[in-house]
Order: structure tokens, then sequence, then C-alpha cells
């Protein structure tokens, strides 16, 4: 809780670590109609900055055991106030007591990697309307990796699929090799057998009836990002548009 005048607000900060060694993190405060704030992260050892620039707050303290407190100051316009902030585990019950009908057509389906002949299941979102529409693949960062890549309860490609079907764009997300309803095995796939699988998500989006055909391309993520990149690169049918998500690369380019 932050106490303010009057009474006090309950407040979410969700942290999430990335490959690139940044930080995805948002801010929640239901009771002020906040959701999924941007908040910069600012780590070096253990001192911490929060900055959150459209609320005109921060926070500055201390990571303390082993990161599940955060103890310090949280300033805002006209309040400066102790804060401890505690890690918790995200709800289950929560999220599959309430379940909202999106404003877009959403289904279960799976296509099949001629390269490997398994089967692969995803999830595919579809904008309300007639289309054709502009569609994309999503590709996970290293690790198996379910279709929503679920990081202790943010779900990266589950939330960016609604945004991004609600704003327009059809979006098809797979599990990984060997992850939920998807065949094969992870451990002994390499870069290039998953940019099979892109290829394969790719020709079975261009097929859908709803789908502008020459309007598909790839959304990656760490080294799905790379798959995207190659993917664009290989012979045959290349992807319309790429979008590359911290790749993986040098550290400097000249």
């Amino acid at each position: 809780p932050l106490k303010l005048l009057g009474g006090q607000i309950a407040i979410t900060i969700t942290i999430v670590p990335l490959t690139n060694g940044t930080f995805y993190a948002a801010l929640d405060a239901p009771q002020q109609r906040i959701s999924r704030m941007p908040v910069e992260v600012e780590l070096k050892d253990d001192n911490l900055t929060l900055r959150i620039e459209q609320a005109g707050s921060s926070f500055v303290g201390k990571v303390l055991n082993d990161g599940g407190t955060l103890s310090g100051t949280w300033k805002q316009p006209g309040v400066t106030a102790p804060m401890v902030l505690k890690r918790v585990a995200a709800s289950k019950q929560a999220v599959t007591k309430f379940k909202v009908t999106p404003p877009y057509r959403e289904s279960e389906v799976s296509f099949v990697n001629p390269a490997t002949k398994s089967r692969i299941g995803g999830t595919l979102t579809v904008p309300a309307g007639p289309g054709p529409f502009p569609a994309l693949v999503l590709l996970s960062d290293l690790g198996p990796q379910n279709r929503n890549v679920e990081v202790t309860g943010y779900r990266m490609f589950g939330q960016l699929s609604d945004y991004l079907t609600r704003h327009g764009v059809a979006v098809l997300r797979f599990d990984d090799r060997g992850v939920g309803k998807s065949g094969g095995t992870y451990a002994n796939a390499t870069t290039a057998d998953f940019v099979t699988d892109a290829q394969a998500a790719l020709a079975y989006l261009r097929g859908q009836p709803l789908i502008a055909a020459r309007r598909v391309g790839l959304l990656g993520h760490g080294e799905g990002a790379n798959v995207a990149l190659l993917a664009a690169s290989a012979p045959g049918r290349a992807p319309a548009f790429v979008v590359s998500l911290a790749a993986t690369g040098p550290d400097q380019v000249f």
C-alpha cells in the first residue's frame, strides 16, 4: 500500500528480466485506474531505481532477501514516503475465475512442420470484421516456452497478441517444440530447426481466408528475433516484414 492524505492505495509493480540485461516493468494501481503503466528500471548491485515518467513518480531503494523485498522511498508530487515492496505470486485462481470475452476471434489451431512432420499447436487471434487482415507470427526467446511466454505471472506473448489484435493485426502464437500441444523435442533442436517452425507458421497463416497472404510477417524476441531474421534471408517465400525485439548480436556495431 501507498499511504496518501486521506487513505492509501494498493500498487503492484511487475518486473521481468530480459535476455539483453534490461528489464520489462509496469505499474498497476487499480484504485486510480492505472494498468501496465511503463516503468524504467535501473539496477546497480543492490541499488534499485524505478522511474514512472507518466505518473511523475519514482522509487529509490535497496534489493533485499535475494529480491524478495525492495525497501526504499517513494516520491511523487506532494508525497515522499517510505515504502517496502514484497514479492508476491500471481493468483492462479484469479486468472481462471475471471475471463472476459475479447472483442476479436480467438481459436485453437495446429499446423505441421513439413521438415520434421511434427504437429505444432497454437492460438490464432483475428480482428473483428471481414478482413483480410495483416498478420504476424510470434517467435519466443531461448528456452522452451509455451505460446503465452509466461514469466512470474506476466504473459508476454499473450498480452502482445491481445494488443496487436485489438489494433487490427491477426496474430499466431504457438507452443515451442515439446511444450504444450506441440510435438518434437526442444533440447536437441538448433536455431536452423526453429527457422523451419517459423516458415511452417508463415505458410499456415497465408492459407487462412481472413489473412492478407502478402502481408504476413514475423515478430521475434531474443533468439526468436534471430530466427525471424534468418527466416527472412532463407531461400523461398520470405516474410513481408520482420520485427526484432532484443535480438542477440555483437555489443558494438562499427
